[in-house]
């Protein structure tokens, strides 16, 4: 047991509820076992699941596509995973959306924009794309994740990149194959909680 709390606690320092019962539940769609209300419900159970499956579960987490990007991803997100449908989508999904999710530019408006993301997770009424969103290839492909969550329709492959521009991450501006200049980052911020975001940063035409 401590051994598996040992990885665990790097994907989630305190071991979250919401956390440990989507991993039970995306565990239990590759394992092709049901669950029964305690290996979901109580934060024992779950971890009483866990370790029953755990040889298995510990390979997902590092080898299963879906559940990795889960993992890693959760604590920016976490307030995201409350909705935990949603990330039962991501994994069914995997093969249409991994791509997307996967990309630097689109995980920096995810992370970066979560009230925003949050707002079209849980509206009640058809969900229409923010106008500045609009703007940039990375917001148009994660909104048009979010819209077939929400219509709950079969997945389809977002519409061709068109006139859109590409937000450039900074990882990929200071570490392409092509530049050497050597980052210095201790004087290097950007206001990611500004509504305006997107003007702060760098762009590149498709």
């Amino acid at each position: 047991m401590n051994n598996m709390k040992s990885v665990l606690t790097k994907y989630s320092p305190t071991l979250r509820r919401d956390f440990l019962a989507i991993l039970v539940k995306l565990s239990a769609k590759k394992l092709q076992t049901y669950t029964v209300r305690n290996d979901w419900r109580t934060k024992t159970g779950m971890l009483e699941f866990l370790q029953r499956n755990w040889d298995r579960i510990s390979n997902f987490i590092e080898q299963d596509p879906a559940i990795n990007w889960f993992c890693i991803n959760y604590t920016p997100l976490e307030k995201i995973f409350t909705d935990r449908k949603f990330a039962l989508f991501i994994q069914d999904s995997w093969d249409v959306v991994g791509r997307i999710l996967s990309r630097p530019d689109v995980l920096m408006v995810f992370k970066y924009q979560i009230p925003t993301v949050l707002s079209l997770l849980e509206s009640k009424i058809p969900i229409t794309i923010p106008q500045i969103w609009t703007q940039y290839q990375a917001s148009n492909d994660l909104f048009h994740v979010i819209e077939m969550y929400k219509n709950g329709g079969v997945p389809v492959s977002p519409q061709d990149q068109c006139e859109i521009p590409r937000l450039v991450t900074t990882e990929e501006i200071f570490y392409s194959p092509d530049n050497n200049y050597d980052p210095n980052f201790d004087n290097f911020e950007i206001d990611f909680t500004d509504q305006n975001i997107f003007d702060q940063c760098l762009f590149l035409d498709e």
